[in-house]
């Protein structure tokens, strides 16, 4: 795994919505596309009778989950959960695509575990929150 110094180092940028990696290093850009989101449109570890993903021991794996029907929301949070014992979504800000999210879920047991496939509710931003973020994105 690369560290967040060798990232800055490189000013890297991470786009996963276009799933792209773009790095800088004396005055030449380079860009590589990235895998796809592991998630329920995934091939990569997911097995479709099961309807389970695997996600390796003591890992963070970038995932696509599908939204909830109840949540109205295009842009919004979603809430810190624990899956499983010792696996756990992240707390993120998301945008829904297309009726998904991409976010962050992290193993930290020894071993590798399946995961049900599932849905998360996005939550829908107050207002002076929406303006927070709005400061803070990049130009």
């Amino acid at each position: 795994m690369l560290g967040r110094d060798f990232f800055e180092a490189m000013q890297a940028h991470i786009c996963y919505k276009e799933r792209l990696l773009t790095l800088q290093y004396k005055g030449t850009t380079v860009r590589r596309e990235l895998g796809p989101p592991l998630g329920p449109k995934s091939e990569i570890s997911h097995d479709r009778s099961l309807n389970r993903l695997t996600c390796p021991a003591r890992a963070e794996l970038i995932m696509q989950l599908l939204v909830t029907e109840e949540s109205p929301a295009k842009e919004g949070l979603v809430e810190r959960t624990e899956l499983l014992e010792g696996v756990y979504l992240a707390e993120s800000l998301v945008s829904v695509d297309k009726g998904y999210v991409i976010t962050s879920v992290l193993n930290t047991r020894e071993q590798g575990v399946e995961i049900p496939s599932r849905e998360v509710q996005v939550i829908e931003l107050e207002g002076n929150d929406k303006e927070e973020i709005a400061k803070d994105r990049p130009h």
